[in-house]
């Protein structure tokens, strides 16, 4: 028997046909304008990252390499939009102080897999684990500055099984392996290959160090170095001698004030001081390496002259990450 529709129902076809019509076509330009924004958005963080790379020395073989091959995972990382702070010598030393101390506690990306590892206070480290800096069995790390507490080595050993290069003069002991994968030297780091006449310790640029475990041309997962003001000659001569090109995370402790002073009573700094300091990490960005965290030391805390009840403090402990080895699918 044909099929046959009543006129009662055909009258109700042609409205559903246009309804269904204009629900597809709904759909189809709300999906079209999703895609172009996300098409935008991965487009301008393409860019982005193209302007920190290029401004980083574009391409490093190494870099490169390590992208190409281990880069797979979709990540969790996120660019901030933190103002740009200023500093110049037109300023007073206390306007300069203040800036400064907020400059060394901005963060210009965040990871969402922010690990400490070490003790969780003075002495451990943060870490990001998120994609493309996840660590794995062949990760290899630098350590400069042990001051007897392992914790912070011992967990790359233990939970990662990544190879550590461990570093101190001050600490009496021989070189020696300490457990599988944490190798140690009586050795420190500086600016300059020479002694420390004082204490008779030796001290090593760290492309010397790399060059005599024959990593030049390696990877290294984590570079740490907390050495008492020693940092500033230590990273000045790795931004000269371009030894960080290989170094995907970079933590250390800065001291603003050089030993044996303590406190803003005991030591002023000067304009230059202060100026050499902010010129060196404003480098170390230029470079590649944005900073994801940061942790004030509060046994350096102390009232900014030129603030109303804002800290500033003397010791920071800064995290930062080498975009070189970020893709746009590793952020959100």
């Amino acid at each position: 028997m044909p099929l046959t529709i009543s006129r009662h129902k055909k009258r109700y076809i042609l409205p559903i046909i246009i309804f269904v019509f204009i629900l597809m076509t709904t759909y189809s330009w709300l999906s079209k304008t999703f895609q172009t924004d996300e098409l935008k958005r991965s487009a301008e963080l393409s860019a982005e990252l193209a302007i920190l790379q290029r401004k980083a020395n574009a391409e490093n073989e190494v870099a490169a390499g390590f992208r190409n091959k281990h880069n797979k995972v979709a990540g969790s990382l996120h660019m901030t939009n933190v103002t740009e702070l200023r500093i110049d010598d037109g300023m007073t030393v206390s306007h300069i102080e203040q800036l400064f101390n907020r400059f060394l506690q901005q963060k210009k990306i965040l990871c969402d897999n922010d690990v400490r590892l070490g003790f969780q206070h003075d002495g451990g480290w943060n870490v990001c684990m998120s994609p493309p800096f996840t660590l794995n069995k062949s990760c290899l790390v630098y350590s400069f500055g042990i001051g007897g507490d392992w914790r912070f080595e011992d967990d790359l050993n233990d939970f990662y099984g990544c190879t550590v290069m461990a570093f101190d003069p001050s600490m009496n002991l021989n070189e020696h392996t300490r457990k599988d994968r944490i190798h140690f030297k009586p050795e420190g780091l500086a600016g300059e290959n020479d002694f420390n006449l004082d204490a008779d310790w030796t001290l090593k640029t760290f492309r010397e160090h790399l060059r005599d475990a024959g990593h030049l041309n390696r990877v290294i997962d984590y570079l740490k170095f907390d050495i008492e003001y020693y940092e500033w000659s230590a990273l000045k001569w790795m931004l000269s001698d371009d030894s960080l090109h290989n170094v995907k995370q970079l933590a250390f402790e800065v001291h603003l004030f050089p030993p044996p002073f303590e406190s803003e009573i005991e030591y002023k700094p000067s304009k230059i001081d202060l100026l050499e300091k902010y010129d060196l990490l404003k480098k170390l960005e230029d470079l590649g390496f944005l900073k994801f965290n940061y942790r004030l030391n509060p046994f350096g805390e102390y009232l900014c002259k030129a603030g109303k009840n804002e800290m500033c403090s003397s010791f920071y402990e800064l995290h930062y990450l080498n975009l070189n080895y970020v893709e746009t699918k590793h952020f959100k």
